[in-house]
């Protein structure tokens, strides 16, 4: 599923409310989750699951075409961990 496919999902759930609203509010909940991620903070969201910034350090690899070492710097990336209620759902 992708965002055009949820805003239709939600529009048919609620038939008051325009699918341009419903995409501003999809598209602000997307920027508010990003705006927490960048800061660094955890995201929580409870039957859903939790989204922490993690840090990968600095490391030496190969680069296959010529096999020279080179160094690949450090970065942040966003580790997702399901709730235990969205593991069971997904498992039956």
């Amino acid at each position: 599923m992708n965002k055009t496919a949820l805003i239709q999902e939600v529009s048919e759930q609620f038939d008051t409310i325009s699918k341009k609203d419903i995409d501003k509010i999809v598209s602000c909940v997307f920027e508010k989750m990003i705006e927490t991620l960048s800061e660094g903070d955890t995201l929580e969201i409870a039957g859903f699951g939790k989204f922490v910034v993690n840090e990968r350090k600095e490391r030496m690899g190969i680069n296959p075409m010529t096999m020279e070492r080179i160094c690949i710097p450090a970065s942040k990336y966003v580790k997702f961990t399901s709730s235990k209620s969205l593991k069971d759902l997904v498992n039956k």
